[in-house]
């Protein structure tokens, strides 16, 4: 089996783990998963396993036959990413015909991917793909931005 497999995922995903077994008797394959450090998995006797850890997790997998005389293990360790956070400027009272900027700061996920999509909610006009914006509303008016890092669940923000 090996030892030791790592991947990386981002919040709210899922991943199949599949681990590819050679030798024994497969007619008498006997499986268990389980959540290190001691935890036995629902799906244990099954050898294939879909998994949407929300923290960092090790999974340990066990094969036994009786033809062999000791169990095999392999150990996935599956790290998550932190999820998507968005925090935005606070609403602002300007005068008319006045500009002002918003702002957006991102974390969690993978941010070398952050993609911004401001919103102006009165008309749905996209305003620009930046963490920062200039408007010059004529009157009252309110602003989303979604984020996204094309891994994790995409980000909402609050109206601003």
């Amino acid at each position: 089996l090996g030892n030791t497999r790592d991947t990386t995922i981002c919040y709210g995903n899922s991943l199949n783990l599949n681990p590819q077994i050679f030798g024994g008797d497969s007619n008498f394959f006997s499986f268990r998963w389980t959540l290190m450090p001691d935890t036995l998995l629902n799906v244990s006797l099954a050898k294939n396993i879909t998994v949407s850890p929300l923290v960092s997790s090790v999974y340990r997998f066990i094969v036994t036959d009786p033809c062999t005389q000791s169990a095999d293990t392999i150990f996935y360790n599956i790290n998550v990413r932190e999820p998507l956070v968005l925090r935005t400027s606070n609403d602002t009272t300007i005068c008319m015909g006045t500009t002002t900027g918003l702002r957006a700061t991102a974390s969690g996920g993978l941010a070398s991917n952050y993609k911004y999509t401001w919103t102006r909610l009165s008309d749905g006009f996209d305003l620009g793909n930046s963490n920062t914006i200039n408007v010059k509303p004529i009157l009252n008016e309110s602003y989303k931005i979604k984020l996204e890092d094309g891994c994790s669940n995409p980000f909402d923000s609050s109206i601003i």
